[in-house]
């Protein structure tokens, strides 16, 4: 994939692994279309950071390392309760609407 005006070739690989270096984040996904331009990037995450500062980290991060700009529309968090979690769940933003069993 070709980054915008630079020279410089970047790969998926190379995304998902700044990507997932980002704290809380434990896998992610970047898609790309035919000519190389990224069309979704999906992100897993635990509760500790909302999946706002989440979204920022990744576009920040994205155009720091590799000049690479990518609307926050493409970017998706989905966050889950860790299974080795003996923690209670605490909701990371007021507001937000948690359904206990």
């Amino acid at each position: 994939m070709t980054v915008d005006d630079a020279a410089q070739e970047v790969t998926v690989e190379e995304m998902e692994t700044l990507i997932c270096q980002l704290p809380t984040v434990m896998k992610c996904a970047v898609s790309v279309n035919d000519w190389g331009s990224v069309e979704e990037i999906h992100v897993l995450t635990n509760l500790e950071r909302t999946p706002k500062q989440i979204v920022r980290d990744v576009e920040s991060a994205l155009v720091a390392r590799f000049n690479l700009k990518v609307d926050h529309k493409r970017i998706s968090v989905a966050q889950i309760i860790p299974d080795d979690s003996d923690r209670p769940v605490v909701p990371v933003a007021a507001g937000r609407l948690f359904i206990h069993e």
